[in-house]
């Protein structure tokens, strides 16, 4: 990375390589001799590890070309993701990828084990029932909250699923009341399953 910035820093020589048709003179940003973010894909995400090389006005121009940042603590990354930023830039990857009407939940996430301890096979199988992932990250946990298929409203109704056997009358996963307690030993409240398997009324694929 260093003989690359040697040469960008050698700006009129960076220039000519770069774009031999444009006046030195004439170019419009740090980077491209063009107007904007010289990028001409609209609704970027742009993530920023650095200040070394953005500035304020570039930010100015992804923003008013309806576009995404991302910065990462506090500019200081360089070009390596910390470990602590990566959640945040999980998130914005997947809802960028998933469009503005789209749901970021709509296929299991690659980071399951962040959302629960339930099986793959159970997820795959929960969503192919017409169910989608939502609410709290609970990993560690054999359960999960859901909600149905294409609902991506700000309080959807959700519903617990267990994925205990016991829970289940022996069935790999089940919809049980929303906060019962897993603990086989709780005096009260404890989880079973639940004579309606389709409490969320979701539509059922065919």
């Amino acid at each position: 990375m260093g003989c690359l910035y040697d040469k960008a820093w050698n700006r009129e020589e960076f220039q000519q390589r770069m774009a031999p048709d444009v006046p030195v003179e004439e170019w419009q940003s740090l980077w491209t001799p063009l107007s904007g973010t010289g990028i001409t894909q609209s609704n970027m995400l742009y993530i920023q590890g650095s200040n070394l090389a953005t500035t304020d006005k570039f930010l100015d121009a992804v923003r008013a070309d309806n576009g995404q940042i991302v910065q990462l603590t506090n500019g200081e990354a360089g070009h390596w993701l910390p470990v602590q930023g990566t959640s945040f830039v999980n998130q914005a990857l997947e809802d960028w990828f998933a469009g503005p009407d789209g749901d970021s939940l709509d296929i299991i996430p690659y980071d399951l084990p962040s959302f629960t301890s339930c099986s793959p096979l159970v997820l795959r199988d929960v969503y192919t029932q017409g169910f989608r992932l939502t609410g709290d990250r609970r990993p560690e946990k054999l359960e999960f909250y859901v909600r149905c298929a294409g609902d991506v409203s700000e309080e959807p109704s959700i519903n617990k699923i267990s994925c205990r056997p016991h829970h289940c009358d022996g069935h790999a996963w089940c919809f049980v009341a929303n906060h019962c307690r897993s603990n086989r030993f709780a005096p009260f409240n404890r989880c079973s399953r639940l004579s309606n398997q389709n409490p969320l009324e979701c539509v059922q694929p065919q």
